[in-house]
């Protein structure tokens, strides 16, 4: 079974009736093959938002910026999911077209010349669609004027439609947003190639096949564990705790089942004598029960802490039970990044947990 199916199920499911693909929709946009455009530019997890400028100087503004301006789970210090820039249509050049991650927002029945530019951009049928549907407020479209890039139109009849989709289902937009961007964060978290060597090696050990990335290496390892670590960023070290072993009992207790790693916490160690991590509960984590036939499947992110040391970061927990045989296998990611961003090192992990088959 690929794990990476059960883990984006969720997200799928929450696009489908939201987000249709271009090529249903008529634009009367004249399209020009991918190998043709210039390759997108932007950082990863940043996107721009196109909007009139009193549209996102009132409700509709505040609107977009509760719902995109949410914050990754559970980071010491508070860091958004997206990195969000608004500019004015008329400073939508020929550069910033190129970006991308991109969210037009505009009314269908405005005379102004973002709402002629969304209306051709979208096409006829959409524009019938979103006439029709109340819940039809948003279209992504791949590779309009560069390589690799996806724009995102937001849009209903008038403001007061479109600022109400966006507090009812403004989270639908983030989502498309980021889970195009995973492909991003893969690249990134693989940009030196797979450790064929050490992933053959976790396998044949714990028979859990996961894509290493090349620079991690082996920090400790039993007859059930193995603890990775990766120190090739300044100042920042990534860790995957890879465990098997029989369940204690059928399934354990799903909303706790993350407090395994504190069983696994011995084996990492701060400078201070007989110092280990361990769970931080003062803030719970969170907990996502995910749907399979195969599995009982948990992740838990929250805040991990040394005992002694003042020194901790943010964890991602991902468990499964394989419901016939009883077997149980965690992955933990985790990292120490003082004074660091934080976001993309757990990006980064969690990319390449979605790469775990076992």
């Amino acid at each position: 079974m690929n794990i990476k199916l059960s883990l984006i199920l969720l997200i799928i499911t929450t696009l489908l009736f939201s987000c249709k693909n271009e090529q249903s929709g008529n634009s009367q946009f004249e399209r020009v093959k991918p190998a043709m455009l210039p390759t997108s530019y932007g950082n990863i997890d940043q996107a721009i938002i196109i909007a009139d400028k009193d549209y996102m100087n009132g409700k509709l503004g505040k609107a977009l910026e509760e719902k995109l301006n949410r914050n990754y789970p559970l980071l010491p210090q508070a860091e958004p999911i997206m990195d969000f820039k608004a500019h004015a249509f008329k400073d939508f050049d020929k550069r910033k077209r190129e970006y991308r991650n991109i969210i037009i927002v505009s009314d269908l029945k405005g005379e102004s010349e973002l709402s002629k530019f969304v209306r051709a951009a979208i096409g006829e049928k959409n524009l019938a669609k979103a006439q029709n549907d109340p819940l039809f407020f948003t279209t992504a479209v791949k590779d309009i004027w560069a390589r690799n890039q996806q724009v995102v139109f937001v849009f209903g009849q008038d403001v007061d439609i479109i600022t109400s989709s966006i507090e009812q289902n403004g989270s639908h937009v983030l989502a498309i947003v980021e889970l195009f961007e995973r492909q991003k964060v893969k690249e990134a978290a693989y940009a030196n190639g797979i450790d064929n060597q050490l992933t053959d090696e976790v396998y044949k050990k714990l028979a859990v096949l996961v894509d290493i990335p090349m620079g991690y290496k082996i920090a400790y390892e039993d007859a059930n564990t193995i603890w990775l670590r990766y120190d090739g960023e300044p100042k920042i070290t990534s860790n995957i705790i890879i465990h098997q072993r029989k369940a204690a009992k059928f399934g354990e207790i799903e909303d706790t089942r993350y407090l395994l790693r504190n069983e696994l916490g011995g084996i990492v160690h701060s400078s201070l004598k007989d110092d280990f991590m361990r769970t931080d509960t003062i803030i719970p984590p969170e907990i996502d029960k995910i749907f399979s036939t195969k599995y009982l499947i948990t992740r838990a992110r929250g805040l991990w802490r040394f005992n002694k040391d003042f020194s901790g970061g943010p964890f991602t927990n991902h468990s499964f039970i394989e419901k016939e045989s009883q077997r149980l296998i965690m992955l933990d990611g985790f990292v120490l990044a003082p004074g660091k961003k934080k976001r993309l090192p757990m990006r980064k992990i969690e990319s390449i947990f979605l790469t775990a088959r076992f």
